[in-house]
């Protein structure tokens, strides 16, 4: 249950971000400020997410390109119905 909570509130900071709809560029220190938490959780959180298929994401040298997937949106989406 904690770890459904955390990786919506990831999905959520992303969406609100953009990635809902488009890839964004996000840096580990950006993701990390906004969630309030460490770059490596950050790192955790997000290859979580696309371990779990929520999130596409294409790394680059200092940042990456994330974009949340179907999966992602229908997570986000009965999180709202609830």
């Amino acid at each position: 249950m904690i770890e459904e909570v955390k990786n919506l509130q990831v999905l959520k900071t992303l969406a609100l971000e953009g990635a809902i709809s488009v890839p964004v560029q996000i840096t580990y220190t950006q993701l990390a400020n906004l969630l309030g938490t460490s770059q490596q959780t950050a790192s955790k959180m997000l290859l979580k997410l696309e371990k779990l298929d929520y999130i596409w994401r294409e790394r680059r040298s200092n940042s990456q390109y994330v974009l949340i997937t179907e999966m992602g949106r229908g997570a986000l989406k009965k999180e709202y119905r609830s």
